[in-house]
């Protein structure tokens, strides 16, 4: 795995990386002391006229070891409330393993990402006691642990609409004292015209749950610095309009995770749990007549379940998400509902169109995949310029219960992501 070829140009930088990696590479198998200092070059330019006969090797004066980890302690203020046990599973550091800059790396990012500690160090010094071994102290300065975020909003359009937008938002990241993170937020939107008195209010709530592990699978079956989340989220929306009333309640359960190792960076989510509810208060007879003139508008308001599961994959060949160089990426995702309802379909009463309902509201049927491929070239003076292209792909079908897609699951072009020339929906 040199870098430096037969046939490259001989350069100092090139050395110098090739030092940097083979330090590195070494650094990883248990040689802790080893740096790029430890290398030496020598270039013979007179046996070979016109080629260079490189030869590098260690100091001499320097005698590589391989050391394992001896002691390991954490760190952290007593009066910060935090199961010992989350601590032991997130850390990859144990007496007795191989010396690692990988596991250093790991144990960083996993409590950096835990977002409880303001700053993580890992300090490792040889052993006082036995000299083939470094001890690990690894120190944790907690952040704030909770707080609140408040805003308001006021607007007023050509039409003498006025609003106000009230948001609050609280969180608190250690809720179980395992690093868990609870995020309230309530939020609304108020309008009113006061030469007609015609008014438009909006309310919503929601909860989420994260959690710094995949439940039912051990944390230490993962080598990656980012933690694996489990993630509850239960949410709740009112909207009151003159020309209708409609619900909108949502549960999640989800499975995320990332990585960014080899130069590539990967995000996955599984959702083995996905709930939707729509239920129409009232809807006035103009809207209806309109909504009834458009089967795509009609979808979105009528009352239907949409319970199912879910998955997203993100995958790019830089190890950042948005990198500063070309890169490439794949985004899919694959959405099935209303399969496992439709086993007790035969338990269900059906509607006046014919329709399995449970809890007088149908259920939605159906199968959706949509793949992405893109790639972005950079250019010009410190790559700020970029030029970018992407091929997306999709397909729904609706089946059994259903008779199309729910509307938030059909596809569309126009708006800011896709055709900007026209309106959402327009195309």
């Amino acid at each position: 795995f040199i870098s430096v070829k037969p046939g490259d140009f001989l350069s100092e930088e090139a050395l110098v990386d090739e030092s940097d990696r083979s330090a590195s590479f070494l650094r990883n198998r248990g040689f802790y002391d080893i740096n790029k200092n430890q290398y030496s070059y020598i270039a013979d330019s007179v046996s070979s006229p016109g080629r260079m006969i490189l030869e590098y090797q260690l100091r001499t004066d320097f005698v590589p070891f391989k050391y394992s980890i001896g002691k390991v302690n954490i760190h952290h203020p007593a009066d910060l409330p935090f199961r010992e046990s989350v601590l032991r599973e997130l850390n990859n550091i144990h007496p007795g393993d191989r010396y690692s800059d990988r596991a250093v790396n790991i144990v960083y990012g996993r409590f950096s990402n835990l977002k409880l500690f303001n700053s993580v160090n890992v300090e490792l010094t040889p052993s006082s006691t036995d000299s083939t071994k470094v001890d690990c102290d690894i120190t944790l300065t907690p952040s704030g642990i909770q707080g609140f975020k408040a805003d308001v909003e006021a607007s007023v359009n050509s039409t003498g609409l006025f609003g106000i937008s009230p948001k609050l938002s609280y969180y608190h990241r250690n809720i179980f004292h395992g690093g868990e993170i609870l995020n309230l937020d309530f939020n609304g939107n108020f309008q009113r015209r006061f030469t007609d008195g015609v008014t438009s209010n909006e309310f919503g709530a929601s909860a989420t749950l994260s959690l710094p592990r995949f439940l039912g699978i051990s944390t230490s079956r993962f080598r990656s610095e980012r933690i694996p989340l489990t993630e509850i989220k239960a949410s709740y929306n009112y909207q009151s309009r003159p020309e209708y009333i409609r619900h909108l309640t949502s549960l999640s359960f989800s499975y995320t995770g990332n990585n960014s190792a080899w130069k590539r960076y990967l995000n996955y989510k599984f959702t083995p749990l996905r709930l939707n509810m729509v239920k129409l208060g009232r809807l006035s007879e103009s809207f209806n007549e309109v909504v009834h003139s458009n089967p795509m508008l009609l979808s979105s308001y009528l009352d239907h379940i949409d319970a199912g599961v879910g998955a997203n994959i993100y995958f790019s060949d830089a190890s950042v998400p948005n990198p500063k160089t070309d890169f490439k990426y794949l985004r899919a995702s694959l959405s099935l509902s209303g399969n496992l309802l439709s086993l007790f379909g035969g338990l269900m009463p059906l509607d006046k169109i014919g329709q399995r309902t449970i809890f007088s509201l149908p259920f939605a049927q159906y199968a959706r995949a949509e793949i992405q491929l893109g790639k972005t070239f950079r250019f010009g003076q410190m790559n700020k310029e970029a030029f970018a292209a992407r091929f997306l792909l999709g397909v729904g079908k609706a089946y059994g219960n259903s008779s199309s897609l729910p509307y938030e699951e059909s596809f569309y072009c126009g708006g800011a992501n896709s055709m900007r020339a026209w309106q959402a929906r327009s195309l």
